[in-house]
């Protein structure tokens, strides 16, 4: 997951893949309740979460101790 975003339910999506899948279908993969682009927001808590997870198994990865 690269870019998450979060639907008007609260379900979570990579933007590639829920992208993708609103090109051929008009409902969410999870609940089928109607679903369109622009209902999409970025999920920025997730996306903080996850850029962060990187720099820290970078550091370790590198032997960086002060991460």
């Amino acid at each position: 997951m690269k870019d998450p975003v979060v639907d008007p339910e609260g379900n979570t999506y990579d933007r590639e893949a829920i992208t993708e899948w609103l090109q051929k279908n008009s409902t969410s993969p999870i609940s089928r309740n109607p679903l369109k682009p622009e209902d999409l927001i970025p999920n920025r808590a997730l996306k903080e979460t996850m850029d962060l997870s990187t720099v820290l198994t970078s550091c370790e990865d590198r032997g960086c101790d002060f991460c």
